[in-house]
């Protein structure tokens, strides 16, 4: 049996029904104006594809809240008709039934130009709708926009939640730069501003344009900034590696230039030996660096900050490596000329031997580069480089047929 639409019974009902989803309206539109995404976009300026598609949106955001206006005036209207009565008469029933039934609701009017109507016409055209019509129109208009404000959020949070990596270790970065006491004029720094800058132009960009940015930062971009970022974080780290241990590492510098002073006293030793028993200058020491290295490890502490610091214990590591490796390699020069002596002595042991062996140790000759080759190995100082040409020449001798026999 179909429902008697003009019935009074049917009318309270449908007024009732309509008055409960105004209600329900109202506050999913300030859900939709509470909405992140909604505040996204009509909070800034959008730019790109959002710009353009909010543009759309606004309009029929527009459109729905003057449809709206117009669904509450007309449940104001019935609700006042029915109000009139406790018993509403065939009049209130017609009311009621052109306001809740009949397209009575205006929704917009066009002006129609002189050249489009008749002379009986209206110079106006009126759209008018029936309150089912406009709220299926006001549903069709809010999940519209409800889908555009969400689309944008969820843009703008994938957005953000692939940058936040590196937003997090930026902001660690920092962190670490403050706990250093590390300046902004410094090179680490920054680095750290320029790069944070430009996640934050990038930021800028894509929330203007959340749409437009959807799938994310562009990965290249990203991860040279992260690459960025976690090398500075890598130097930051020994910085903070280094004042912790800082005391150790001075304690051991200072071991490495006390054992530099204990080989400067073995080479100066070494070198005075072999002055004393080697003829021709033995090549000097090069200049002692202990006085400069000790004064600058007295100012280590001094330095501000601790990339100054570390900039200046490598330095001095590496000043105390190459005093020691010139010292050492000068100390090896004069221990090699004291060694060649007692090998050129050791190799005219053996030729003696020989001699005496071969039964030739009476030979005039070899007994005339016997006393030219003691003389010279066993007086101070003593000339290697004769002394090794008059050893060849025992040696080629021995070699040689004995005196009075034919070859």
């Amino acid at each position: 049996m179909a429902e008697d639409r003009r019935g009074g019974a049917w009318l309270d009902a449908e007024l009732v029904r309509r008055e409960g989803a105004e209600t329900r309206m109202a506050a999913s539109l300030l859900d939709l104006e509470r909405h992140p995404g909604h505040q996204l976009l009509s909070g800034g300026t959008p730019t790109g594809v959002t710009a353009q598609r909010w543009a759309d949106g606004q309009q029929t955001l527009a459109r729905l809240w003057r449809d709206f206006a117009a669904y509450r005036t007309t449940l104001s209207a019935a609700r006042a008709v029915r109000d009139r009565r406790t018993r509403p008469g065939e009049r209130e029933l017609a009311e009621l039934h052109e306001l809740l039934v009949e397209p009575s609701i205006e929704v917009a009017r066009t002006a129609v130009a002189l050249g489009d109507r008749g002379i009986a016409e209206a110079a106006e055209r009126v759209e008018t709708i029936a309150i089912d019509a406009l709220s299926d129109r006001m549903d069709a208009a809010f999940r519209e926009v409800s889908d555009l404000v969400v689309a944008a959020e969820t843009a703008r949070n994938g957005y953000l939640a692939a940058i936040a990596p590196v937003l997090d270790r930026l902001r660690e970065v920092r962190r670490l730069i403050a706990e250093l006491g590390i300046g902004a004029s410094d090179p680490d720094a920054a680095a750290v501003a320029q790069l944070t800058d430009r996640l934050g132009d990038r930021d800028r960009v894509a929330a203007g344009d959340p749409l437009g940015n959807a799938a994310g930062p562009p990965p290249d971009a990203l991860a040279a900034i992260a690459t960025e970022t976690d090398a500075v974080a890598g130097r930051l780290a020994g910085y903070r590696a280094l004042r912790d241990r800082w005391d150790a590492d001075v304690a051991a510098v200072d071991r490495d230039v006390t054992g530099l002073a204990e080989l400067r006293v073995q080479a100066e030793q070494t070198w005075r030996l072999a002055a004393e028993l080697v003829v021709g200058p033995v090549p000097p020491l090069p200049p002692d660096q202990l006085p400069r290295l000790r004064a600058t490890m007295a100012g280590l502490g001094g330095a501000a900050g601790w990339p100054a610091r570390a900039a200046g214990l490598n330095a001095l590591r590496a000043e105390v490596a190459d005093a020691r490796a010139r010292l050492q390699a000068a100390h090896e020069l004069a221990v090699g000329l004291l060694e060649r002596r007692a090998e050129l002595r050791g190799r005219f042991g053996a030729f003696r031997a020989r001699a005496a062996r071969l039964g030739r140790a009476e030979d005039p000759q070899v007994l005339a580069l016997d006393a030219r080759i003691q003389r010279l190995l066993w007086t101070k100082p003593c000339d290697l480089a004769a002394a090794t040409r008059e050893l060849a020449s025992y040696r080629q001798h021995l070699a040689g047929p004995m005196p009075g026999r034919s070859a």
